[in-house]
Formats: structure tokens, sequence, C-alpha cells
């Protein structure tokens, strides 16, 4: 499916690199009702990257997920090609907020794909400053009925490029979705941000 391709080439360069990964598994709190509190931070390891997250919020679960990318060493320009899996089970909700600063020659890409299950709820903020290259690619799976997802992106390009591409399926019945985003650009920058919406 040519609409895809983007999407194959990235995956097929992250399985070729793939060489650390992480998976963390957020289970309901039936004691304290209260979300689980989780900040991961993100620094490279090598000058060339493809590491790979995978979040897998249980049925019932409650999280709040800040994921922190930051480049501020003087090591030199970085190419990373990151992949994230977010997993959401029945009634799962997870607010998920992203912060990418690279340095300004790396290149950047990343794609998050999302799955929902009934009743699930997903929302993203996203904060993201420009490079050479940035691309920040995500995929909405609205699974089960009922589930709920909104993406919602701030980025920042001075003379820099930076691109946001957010793709959602409707696959059930009663699912709603939102994205907002706002690019603030200048100089020679270039900024992009586009949205599609598949329903079943």
């Amino acid at each position: 499916d040519s609409r895809d391709l983007d999407g194959d080439r990235f995956a097929w360069a992250h399985r070729a690199l793939c060489r650390h990964g992480l998976r963390l598994r957020v289970d309901a709190d039936a004691a304290s009702g209260e979300p689980v509190s989780v900040v991961l931070r993100h620094r490279p390891r090598m000058a060339v990257e493809a590491p790979m997250l995978v979040v897998d919020v249980q049925p019932g679960a409650r999280c709040v997920l800040l994921e922190l990318h930051e480049h501020d060493t003087p090591a030199g320009a970085l190419v990373q090609n990151l992949d994230v899996h977010v997993l959401l089970g029945r009634g799962a909700r997870l607010e998920h907020l992203r912060v990418v600063t690279p340095g300004a020659d790396d290149r950047v890409a990343h794609r998050l794909h999302a799955t929902l299950g009934e009743g699930a709820h997903y929302a993203q903020a996203l904060v993201a400053g420009g490079s050479r290259y940035h691309l920040q690619r995500g995929e909405l799976q609205l699974a089960g009925v009922g589930a709920t997802a909104r993406s919602s992106g701030a980025l920042f390009a001075a003379g820099s490029a930076m691109e946001q591409q957010v793709h959602t399926r409707h696959a059930a019945a009663r699912t709603t979705s939102a994205v907002e985003a706002l690019v603030l650009a200048s100089g020679k920058a270039r900024g992009v941000a586009n949205a599609f919406t598949r329903i079943e």
C-alpha cells in the first residue's frame, strides 16, 4: 500500500539497527487508585542508534509518562531512529508528555504506534525542536469500542527542519480523536504538520 511507504522504510531501517530497548508494564493500582507516574530520560549511546520503547498499560491502569529526549553532549551529530509501541488495555488511560530537543545537526526520526482497547484513553503532548532532519510520526489505532485519543504538538523550528505526522485509524464504534498542532518557525526553517484520519 503506497500510503505506508514512509512507515515501511522506517520499520526496515529500525529492524536493521535496533540494539537497545525497554519494555515498561504498568499495572492497575487497586489500593490507591492514583495514576502511576513515570519519568524516562533517554540519552544517546552511539552516534547512530535505533532504540525501541514498549509501554504496556494493563486493563484499568492509569499512567502519566514523561519521556525526555535530550542531546546535550558535544560528541557530534546524532542519527536516531526510535520506535515506540504503546499498548492500552480495556479502560486504561495514559497521559504521555514527550519532550524532544535534538542538536542542530542531528537527524532524528521517531515513530510512535499506539493501539487502544475498549474504553481506553490516550493523550499525547509533544514539545519538539528542529534540527537538520526531524520527523515525529504517530500512528494511533482505536481498536476498541469507545476508545479516545488526543494528540497535541508544539513544534519549534528556528532555521531548521521539523515535521509531525499523525495517522489515526478508527477501527471500532463510538471512537473519538483530536489532533492539534502549533508550529513556530523563523529564519529559513521548514515546518510541516500533517494529520490523516481513517474511519472504518
